[in-house]
């Protein structure tokens, strides 16, 4: 069936190279499946409904790895030694994200790994997988080479540059959208559709951007509920990422935000005050400077009057940033699939404002000291 719809948008969109004989790169992370009382598999329908092409790169033992770190560092490395891949194929937009920073991040063990025909012990990848997998990754000191060189002058674009017939992204970005909608305005998205879901209520708010014929577009602004005192969380979000754009020492991985109370219940540091505190993860290893924290506080002032009367009142405390190691949300992502078994990674979303003891415990054991 996914062919056929693939086919079908070739020919309605003129998409190049689809429908010559390439490679498809589907990556997937396995779901844990569990049994009802009454014996039946349960688990995601997304996850057991998974397209496997039977043209990839990636064998067959690579969709079987349940630790998802390590799956995306298998199906990287099978679609980096095949060069002729046409589409990408990942369940989420966020899934295709870490998929590409996981590229960055390894792609020198990714390199050393193809120029050897030898898998590396990447952590949560088992060895009797990983030896499994070896027998499927012959040696190309050539196509080291070549990524090697492409690796070198960067990751804007790199699709393309390491695929040069990439032609499609294939995900899902959001759910459905309402039929009746104004341009500007603010909507939860409900959902009906074939596979049982009636009138289901996703918690996504959006705001409708703009129309495409009688096709809304629109920007997925917060879950429903998340945000602080009354700072909505797509606001928040723009703040943060403004001001993350100004500093020098590092690039925003990811943030996560909490009220001092819960922060001030696990330390017992009690403030007169209220204030948010803002947990960043950098990618790499640099520092934040004081000036780079402070940025925040400001930026949040720029975009909600409300934050900023609150702030010049004195009803409200600056903010607090607090830098994390790297690998922080990674551990944080861990302690709420245990909080929610039935949770499929994938499927997984940072929450911008945590509710968690647990994850605030998590945040502070990990800090980083500030530089001036």
């Amino acid at each position: 069936m996914i062919i056929h719809s693939v086919h079908k948008k070739r020919q309605l969109f003129k998409i190049p190279n689809i429908g010559k004989l390439k490679f498809w790169l589907d990556v997937r992370t396995a779901p844990t499946l569990t049994l009802s009382p009454s014996g039946v598999r349960q688990g995601p329908a997304s996850g057991a409904g998974a397209f496997v092409c039977p043209f990839r790169p990636s064998p067959d033992v690579a969709y079987e790895i349940r630790q998802e770190q390590a799956s995306l560092y298998v199906h990287a490395l099978f679609g980096l030694t095949c060069k002729d891949v046409t589409l990408l194929s990942c369940l989420t937009a966020p899934t295709a994200l870490n998929f590409f920073r996981v590229i960055e991040t390894r792609w020198e063990a990714m390199c050393c790994d193809i120029e050897r025909g030898n898998i590396c012990k990447c952590p949560g990848l088992q060895d009797d997988v990983r030896l499994k997998l070896q027998k499927h990754l012959t040696a190309d000191a050539e196509r080291a080479g070549e990524l090697r060189s492409i690796f070198k002058e960067g990751f804007h674009n790199i699709g393309p540059r390491t695929w040069p017939c990439l032609s499609v992204l294939h995900t899902a970005s959001s759910g459905a959208y309402i039929p009746v909608v104004d341009i500007g305005q603010s909507y939860e998205m409900v959902i009906t559709n074939w596979s049982g879901l009636y009138r289901y209520r996703t918690g996504d708010i959006i705001r409708v951007t703009s129309f495409t014929g009688q096709a809304p577009s629109y920007a997925l602004q917060q879950r429903t509920g998340d945000g602080y005192d009354k700072y909505p969380e797509f606001l928040f979000t723009e703040a943060v990422l403004k001001a993350s754009r100004t500093w020098t020492s590092g690039t925003m991985f990811n943030y996560m935000a909490v009220g001092n109370f819960i922060v001030e219940e696990l330390t017992g540091e009690i403030s007169t005050t209220a204030h948010v505190y803002v947990f960043i993860e950098l990618l790499g290893d640099g520092a934040l400077t004081d000036r780079e924290k402070r940025v925040i506080d400001e930026s949040l002032q720029e975009t909600q009057d409300r934050y900023k009367r609150c702030r010049s009142s004195g009803s409200y405390a600056p903010a607090v940033v607090v830098q994390v190691r790297p690998g922080t949300l990674e551990e944080v992502k861990k302690i709420y699939m245990k909080l929610n078994p039935d949770l499929y990674t994938e499927q997984f979303k940072y929450p911008k404002f945590i509710k968690h003891k647990d994850v605030v415990a998590c945040l502070l054991s990990r800090r980083v000291k500030s530089t001036s």
